[in-house]
């Protein structure tokens, strides 16, 4: 019965990856990947500037944050990544500051919102006009960095918590080799909280939280896979100093950017595509959707 229940899921699972690429067929996702891309870029420093200013309620500098990018990734868009740090705002311009980056920064969110929402109901709506879902835009920012401080603090305190949670414990000196062991575990949870409220909050219509765990476990191990790859690649195989100069950051971080850009489209049209093909509460793809379809571009 278990064998039989394993290989009806790799048939539903095999259908479901067909389905995927047959979904980018729509021309509305023809270059969609690479606007996340771009979204994220410019959101960046926005999201940093925020992030700089909630980290202070944990007494954790970005210097912490900058640290742990050394010790656990490379690559010249890291370096990018790191010349956000060098600003910190101080007295009122604090509270001006933020509100412009909240603005700024929920762009990325608004871009988001018209895709999940063209695709979860089938291209029938987008949203339910601009102030309203760029207001809601900017509500989900400050819970994605709310989530994203959460989990730069466990990843950054993560030994510490442990020494905490097993100061008398005899296992207390292999504490760095289980946190070694552990980290990248660690931050596929994280990552998938984060996902997981992005997707669930996204959305003009509330939905149960199970109907967005497929896309969200899709993303989560994709963007992991593509960063480990692309970490892997950076340091071993490329120097980009020589071919783009004092550009070599920004090339670097576009580049996996638009490869996480991929992995979150794959992710959101997966969820749509799952709900077809499951064996309960199946919510069919509509023929007018299909017949949108032409032959894929994918790049």
């Amino acid at each position: 019965m278990e064998q039989f229940e394993f290989k009806h899921f790799v048939k539903q699972l095999k259908e479901a990856i067909k389905e995927v690429y047959q979904f980018f067929g729509d021309p509305y996702f023809q270059g969609s990947a690479a606007g996340i891309a771009y979204f994220l870029f410019l959101s960046a420093l926005p999201m940093f500037i925020l992030l700089s200013e909630l980290m202070g309620l944990f007494s954790l500098s970005l210097d912490a944050i900058e640290k742990w990018l050394d010790l656990n990734l490379s690559g010249e868009g890291i370096n990018l990544i790191k010349g956000f740090f060098d600003y910190y705002p101080s007295g009122v311009n604090n509270v001006i500051l933020a509100l412009i980056s909240l603005w700024a920064a929920s762009r990325a969110e608004y871009f988001l919102m018209r895709i999940i929402n063209y695709t979860f109901f089938d291209g029938k709506m987008l949203g339910k006009g601009y102030v309203r879902e760029r207001g809601r835009a900017m509500l989900i920012v400050i819970i994605a960095i709310a989530s994203l401080a959460v989990s730069l603090v466990v990843l950054i305190y993560g030994p510490v918590l442990l020494e905490a949670l097993f100061e008398k414990s005899e296992i207390t000196e292999a504490i760095g080799t289980v946190w070694m062991a552990m980290r990248w575990l660690v931050a596929l949870g994280l990552l998938y909280l984060v996902i997981s409220v992005l997707f669930y909050t996204l959305p003009s219509l509330r939905l149960p939280y199970r109907q967005v765990i497929p896309g969200t476990l899709v993303t989560s191990v994709g963007i992991i896979l593509v960063s480990a790859i692309y970490n892997f690649y950076m340091r071993f195989n490329v120097n980009y100093d020589i071919l783009y100069g004092s550009l070599a950051g920004a090339v670097g971080l576009l580049i996996w950017l638009w490869a996480v850009g991929w992995v979150i489209l794959i992710g959101i049209v997966f969820n749509r595509v799952w709900w077809a093909v499951r064996d309960e509460n199946k919510v069919p793809i509509p023929n007018e959707v299909i017949d949108k379809r032409t032959p894929t571009g994918l790049f």
